[in-house]
């Protein structure tokens, strides 16, 4: 079953639009019909709770914010922010959807917007799709848009008991490693340089004590209370996760190696032509492809420094290595290969929430 929403939509034609003399690539501004998935409320399970316990400001009240994950054919859901224009909304439901048209791309939810054409909903100007003639269309973009963003919203997202539910990233117990000390942080994302799945804080306690004897780094002082309030509920017998630590952790080793700048190789073209490879195809079997090299070319005498507060070199790629070994067989070759969420969506911490 399925139910019919129309949702403003932002796409790049080429052509010579209005008032201009030069063929180009415009933004134009259109509405599209969207068919969203629709479930019973018996196939949704409440499966974890993330409890958050906080104080406003010093000394004040206690309070608790508890974030509930259910679990849907074989993933975690949970309900998405609506906006920020849409903050009153407590719940994107489907009145928030059937107004969304008539709102305009700035108070659409992140989770609406073409993918290709993200970056253009934060621009302003564009051409109204109603106001152009065929003279002015060279190739439209719009079936394209249309076919994407169908695609993501049939793949992430499902209608329950009129509430829109979204497919999210596993949560974690991130730990931020640097130089000269590390944190332990539960979280509703993935953040920091290692993320541990959220049920085994045995491995973390293990991680963290070899970077204490083997580095001599010790956890950030302010760092303990805060983990303290901070823990995981389980509701369900199973728990389903989807995302693959390993190759989460070699992503963000990845970053380090600057990929992102044109014409940048410190640490040779073979580490970049990994590392973009590696993004491309985020599997295990190219994640130790381009640790491997990275790390040989970062340990050479006169090698670029790697940054990002682990300006050591050896603390970098022994903790790699250290993290992949603790990680269950599961996660490594000849098990779970791909990341099988986008990492684009992330939950959001409570306390953005309303």
């Amino acid at each position: 079953m399925t139910l019919r929403f129309e949702l403003p939509i932002v796409y790049m034609n080429i052509g010579t639009p209005p008032k201009c003399r030069t063929r180009q690539d415009y933004k134009v501004h259109d509405k599209a019909w969207f068919e969203f998935p629709v479930a019973d409320a018996s196939e949704l399970e409440p499966a974890l709770t993330f409890r958050l316990r906080y104080r406003l400001e010093e000394g004040g009240e206690l309070k608790t914010s508890d974030t509930v994950f259910h679990q849907y054919r074989g993933h975690l859901m949970r309900e998405p922010n609506a906006s920020r224009r849409l903050l009153n909304d407590r719940k994107l439901d489907v009145e928030v959807l059937a107004r969304l048209a008539g709102e305009g791309i700035h108070s659409l939810p992140e989770i609406f917007k073409v993918p290709s054409s993200r970056f253009w909903y934060g621009h302003g100007t564009g051409y109204m799709a109603e106001t152009l003639k065929e003279k002015h269309v060279g190739v439209s973009r719009r079936d394209e848009a249309i076919t994407e963003l169908q695609a993501l919203i049939s793949d992430n997202l499902v209608i329950v008991d009129g509430i829109v539910y979204e497919k999210i990233h596993d949560p974690k117990i991130n730990v931020s490693v640097s130089s000269k000390d590390y944190s332990v942080d539960p979280s509703l994302i993935a953040s920091g340089n290692y993320s541990f799945p959220f049920d085994r804080m045995d491995l973390v306690d293990e991680f963290t004590s070899w970077l204490e004897s083997e580095h001599g780094i010790a956890r950030k002082r302010e760092d303990d209370n805060w983990a303290r309030d901070r823990r995981f509920i389980v509701d369900a017998p199973e728990v389903p996760l989807s995302a693959n630590p390993v190759i989460e952790a070699a992503l963000k080793l990845a970053d380090m190696a600057q990929l992102n700048i044109i014409n940048v190789d410190y640490w040779g073209p073979e580490t970049k032509r990994l590392g973009l490879a590696l993004r491309e195809n985020p599997t295990v079997e190219n994640a130790f492809a381009f640790a491997d090299t990275f790390e040989a070319a970062a340990m050479l005498p006169g090698a670029h420094k790697v940054g990002y507060g682990m300006e050591d070199p050896a603390l970098l790629f022994s903790s790699f290595r250290k993290f992949v070994e603790l990680m269950p067989d599961e996660y490594k070759p000849g098990f779970t290969d791909t990341i099988d969420i986008p990492l684009s969506f992330s939950a959001m911490h409570p306390s953005a929430r309303p």
